[in-house]
């Protein structure tokens, strides 16, 4: 024994789905928007081993180019990213998970020299003596992980992308209601 429900008028759901899919897709965005609040916050409060706050070089242009995306259609469902992009995305990675003490490469020591010049301004006859200072401390010491991505999604899983997606979806009711 069955139960079913028969339309007499189907046209009335007209325009309802992309309603509805407009709807999730801002909330959606919205729930990425938070995470990526939590990744930089994370990037400059985040104290290491010694105590000090965020790490020079990880405030300024690498926390500004961490970007949430609008959400893109998969075959899965939609999904909306966090990324850090534009001329410092490669040191995501370094950020997230530091870096072991160790030599440091010709390309690292020229990148090296480039963010010494560039945000220390340091006198160009000084200018190989600090780099030389900065990467001997880097080869001895390392860069300490400060997992501003973990932690972002650990807090995002422990319920908070739950109320933000819930009250995104709810200030659309209200305001469409």
């Amino acid at each position: 024994m069955g139960s079913g429900v028969t339309w007499d008028n189907p046209g009335v759901f007209d325009g309802a789905g992309a309603e509805l899919d407009s709807r999730f897709k801002s909330a959606l965005f919205e729930v990425a928007t938070v995470a990526e609040g939590l990744v930089k916050d994370n990037m400059t409060d985040t104290r290491d081993k010694d105590g000090h706050v965020g790490r020079v070089g990880v405030t300024g242009q690498a926390r500004n180019g961490v970007t949430a995306s609008h959400p893109v259609a998969t075959s899965t469902g939609y999904r909306a990213f966090v990324t850090m992009q534009g001329p410092h995305g490669f040191l995501a990675p370094i950020i997230e998970k530091g870096r072991r003490p160790g030599p440091i490469s010709r390309q690292g020591r020229t990148s090296l020299t480039l963010w010494v010049r560039r945000k220390l301004q340091v006198a160009e006859e000084e200018l190989e003596r600090v780099v030389f200072l900065i990467a001997r401390k880097i080869s001895r010491m390392g860069f300490p992980a400060l997992w501003p991505f973990r932690n972002a999604a650990r807090e995002m899983n422990r319920g908070l992308a739950k109320d933000v997606f819930e009250d995104a979806l709810a200030t659309h009711r209200r305001i469409d209601g």
